[in-house]
């Protein structure tokens, strides 16, 4: 987002979610970025102790991509930011990709001035869950027979 300043900032953690449900963390998936001095893993473990610090000097329209190990929507992000807005990222734009390559904008985070803990929403629904399959039922019948299967050789 055009609002953020030129200086390094201090994530100790981001969380993402699909409605109520988190869908980030230790575990879930990989973070990279291409503005780091620090890994950005340390803003997805639930550690607060650890933390992704980004590059220095302008950073507006570097990023961080968390790729999901199962795939979903992204309607909400809670993140705890240096409690300083001098060193924190007010707003992220959210982009999506199902190849991992091309990306496509869906929404902007409006994280005040994203200093301390916040949260932002988006106003979309979550997906719907994958569909489960119908279970396999047993047909209706009025006879039953039982035959002795072939795979019994020995008696």
């Amino acid at each position: 987002a055009a609002e953020n300043k030129d200086w390094e900032a201090h994530i100790f953690e981001i969380e993402l979610y699909s409605g109520d449900q988190m869908i980030s963390g230790a575990g879930m998936g990989i973070a990279t970025s291409d503005c780091e001095r620090s890994s950005p893993d340390g803003a997805f473990d639930g550690d607060t102790s650890t933390k992704w610090v980004t590059c220095s000097g302008a950073k507006v329209g570097k990023s961080v991509t968390y790729q999901l190990h199962n795939p979903n929507g992204v309607t909400k992000i809670k993140t705890i930011q240096w409690g300083s807005a001098n060193n924190a990222i007010p707003k992220f734009d959210l982009y999506c990709s199902t190849d991992d390559v091309t990306f496509s904008y869906v929404w902007t985070a409006d994280l005040g001035t994203g200093a301390g803990t916040n949260e932002a929403i988006s106003g979309l629904a979550p997906p719907p869950l994958p569909a489960t399959p119908p279970p396999t039922v047993a047909p209706v019948c009025s006879s039953w027979k039982l035959e002795i299967a072939a795979e019994n050789k020995d008696w």
